[in-house]
């Protein structure tokens, strides 16, 4: 890979995990990230890069285009909460306002596809998260060191398909199941606060499981899990964690998976059609 990639970098762990994975097959980022959102600790400078106010959707694109990017790449949640706080502090320009009025609802596809279509407007193309970090994403099978019980696979079979019909209609992508019933659904308040108010109503012993949508634009949204996953899991007494093989990114690999070990959760990945093993 030789070819300079505009990074958009939200909050979480995965705008780092894909400068790292570019980077160690050769390729260039320019980064872009935002205050009060991006990581503190993420170098926005990289390539010429910079850190910007949310609302500034047209210096945005003039740092990609000034750096000769062709290709941009999304990576971490830009929450849409954002959208219903004062646009003021978000710096507005006259782009974001134009994105708005484009906007027929404010479901999360929506949103992206908007601004996929703006960036294109724009000529840039939009790739494939799966594709530029292909070793961050999920295998099929038991991923971790614990096997999953026999009841947590009946949890994990029994919720896939509710998480898949909630994805469907874009409300969310995660589900929190014990003994065949469920506890949460996500919606706007993302998925850890959907992991632990599962967890906490069910008691120890749940199964988070996180799907693409069926009709999962590859572009952007993908799932993403690490080490905070992990963390508010744990701390709701989950004890089986489900992804989609293939279809999800895991970020933090290495530390991931033992940590896993350590706290006694299972990870599985399962495959389009629901299962696992």
């Amino acid at each position: 890979m030789t070819e300079k990639i505009g990074l958009v970098a939200g909050e979480g762990q995965f705008p780092q995990e894909a400068v790292t994975s570019i980077a160690r097959r050769g390729g260039q980022v320019v980064t872009v990230g935002f205050h009060d959102l991006t990581d503190s600790e993420f170098d926005c400078s990289k390539g010429g890069g910079a850190r910007i106010y949310l609302g500034q959707i047209g210096t945005l694109f003039e740092i990609f285009k000034t750096s000769g990017c062709k290709k941009i790449l999304l990576t971490g949640k830009v929450p849409k909460k954002f959208l219903f706080q004062d646009l003021s502090a978000l710096r507005p320009d006259a782009k974001l306002f134009e994105l708005m009025g484009k906007l027929g609802d404010r479901k999360d596809d929506s949103i992206l596809r908007t601004f996929a279509r703006a960036l294109e407007s724009e000529g840039f193309i939009l790739v494939e998260q799966c594709a530029v970090c292909p070793d961050l994403v999920a295998e099929e099978g038991i991923l971790g060191g614990v096997e999953p019980t026999d009841d947590q696979i009946e949890d994990v079979l029994f919720g896939w398909p509710i998480a898949k019909k909630l994805g469907e209609v874009d409300v969310g992508q995660t589900v929190v199941v014990r003994g065949k019933a469920v506890f949460s659904l996500e919606a706007i308040e993302g998925t850890d606060e959907a992991i632990r108010r599962g967890g906490s109503l069910s008691g120890v012993g749940s199964s988070v499981i996180k799907v693409a949508k069926p009709n999962q634009d590859p572009r952007f949204d993908v799932p993403v899990v690490g080490l905070a996953t992990l963390e508010v899991a744990s701390s709701v007494g989950v004890k089986a964690i489900a992804v989609e093989a293939g279809a999800t990114l895991i970020v933090q690999r290495e530390s991931f998976f033992s940590e896993a070990d350590r706290r006694g959760i299972s990870i599985l990945g399962v495959n389009s059609q629901g299962r696992c093993r």
